[in-house]
């Protein structure tokens, strides 16, 4: 983990248990106030209080299936197709995003994973992945109130229990005019990771951030992303064993990843989100 982004968690990172300033020394991290212990995996600052962790791991243990289960193999991920989904106007979009928030604010990626956006962003999720700068729990944020000046969650809120709970926090660790970047789908197939709970349209998105003010709502990736998706699956599903449909839902993948591409001209039809992919949408908190 770079020096720079080390620095910005231990300013803004509190204990998960009673949200008390933590002490940053390794191999421990305490917390000054109720005296948890903390520890560090990957060089990576592990903030989840021990029932959270308990939580996880059955949780972990008890979903276990992928969208595609017998994808376990170096030949078969050698041959995985292109992904379905295609978002022409992603690039604009975010770089409208970078232009406000600079290396000079505080950003946080939820569920990141291994991708990193930007040099300065700190990336959290439920595990230490490479590339992730602190392991947390998205529904108990171990981030002080009010320091965060963008969330960017992408296809996170259909894998989360309680989307309420999660968006709630996200309010709580933002400060007065932090935005909250999200991409979401709405027409794509299951796809658990390692759950996979809920889809929201337009009017669920408005509902789920009823307390933010909403700068922009839109199509992600639009009709032609899901079709291509559709046809996989589709095709697919027609195969019970599960290396036949595994098989099978891969050189689907390969012969129908193309058409998502026809989004470039179809996202901005006016009845496009009718069948839309995904969306995405940018709120503001007050």
């Amino acid at each position: 983990m770079s020096e720079v982004r080390a620095k910005k968690i231990e300013v803004i990172a509190r204990c998960p248990e009673c949200y008390g300033v933590l002490s940053f020394q390794k191999p421990r991290i305490k917390c000054s106030q109720c005296d948890a212990s903390y520890s560090y995996e990957k060089e990576c600052p592990v903030l989840m209080r021990p029932q959270d962790k308990d939580r996880l791991s059955s949780f972990l243990r008890t979903h276990h299936e992928q969208t595609v289960p017998a994808v376990n193999n170096r030949v078969r991920r050698a041959f995985f197709p292109p992904g379905p989904c295609y978002d022409p106007r992603r690039e604009k979009r975010m770089e409208r995003l970078w232009s406000r928030f600079d290396a000079s604010h505080v950003v946080i990626d939820v569920g990141a994973q291994t991708k990193r956006l930007k040099e300065y962003i700190l990336n959290v999720d439920m595990a230490a992945f490479d590339g992730v700068d602190l392991v947390a729990n998205a529904l108990r944020l171990p981030i002080a109130d009010g320091t965060v000046d963008l969330i960017i969650n992408t296809g996170v809120l259909e894998h989360v229990e309680n989307v309420e709970e999660v968006v709630k926090e996200f309010k709580r660790v933002l400060r007065p005019g932090g935005v909250v970047y999200t991409e979401i789908p709405f027409m794509q197939g299951y796809h658990p990771d390692p759950t996979d709970f809920q889809r929201l349209t337009y009017q669920g998105l408005d509902r789920t951030f009823k307390d933010f003010d909403i700068e922009d709502m839109e199509i992600s990736s639009g009709p032609f992303s899901n079709l291509a998706w559709l046809i996989r699956e589709v095709v697919a599903s027609f195969f019970e064993r599960e290396r036949s449909f595994t098989w099978v839902w891969m050189l689907s993948g390969w012969i129908s990843f193309w058409i998502k591409y026809f989004d470039r001209f179809a996202v901005s039809r006016k009845f496009a989100h009718r069948v839309a992919s995904s969306y995405y949408v940018t709120a503001k908190k007050r």
